[in-house]
């Protein structure tokens, strides 16, 4: 299975070089996932701006703009600014799914409010939206150290 990857990798990398095919291949870079989440945790002016401005860089990793909508999810300014995009039509159609999950699960009570009426998730089944993880298990969410967890009660 090794070697048909290899082998897939370097064909790709030759279509590449040589023009006839487009393509980064690229893989998640650790620390730049730490810097992403930590600009989401600062929940300042400059933060934000840096993470809009990546949210809606088509030339960034999609990796990294999804990073970017979900470290902004997590505080009420970020939510209310990544949902003023995705009202305003400025925002990727494929980020949009990340956008109302993530503001729907949003520890900032205005931003899961207004992500309902703003990107409202899909329905199940039964017709019902799906709920969010922690009201689903019956936990609530608590931030301690920028980082959000759920806690049974």
């Amino acid at each position: 299975m090794y070697s048909v990857i290899r082998t897939l990798a370097a064909l790709c990398g030759a279509l590449a070089a040589s023009g006839v095919v487009a393509t980064e291949i690229t893989e998640n870079d650790p620390a730049r996932m730490a810097e992403i989440e930590a600009m989401g945790a600062q929940d300042d002016a400059g933060s934000r701006q840096t993470l809009l401005a990546l949210a809606q860089n088509r030339d960034a990793g999609s990796w990294e703009r999804v990073l970017a909508v979900k470290a902004l999810a997590q505080t009420q300014a970020g939510g209310l600014a990544v949902l003023k995009l995705a009202a305003d039509g400025n925002l990727a159609a494929e980020l949009q799914a990340t956008v109302a999950f993530a503001c729907a699960s949003s520890p900032a009570a205005e931003v899961a409010a207004q992500a309902g009426k703003v990107l409202p998730l899909p329905p199940t089944k039964d017709g019902k939206p799906v709920p969010v993880l922690h009201e689903a298990c019956g936990t609530e969410r608590r931030r301690a150290g920028g980082r959000v967890g759920v806690q049974r009660h």
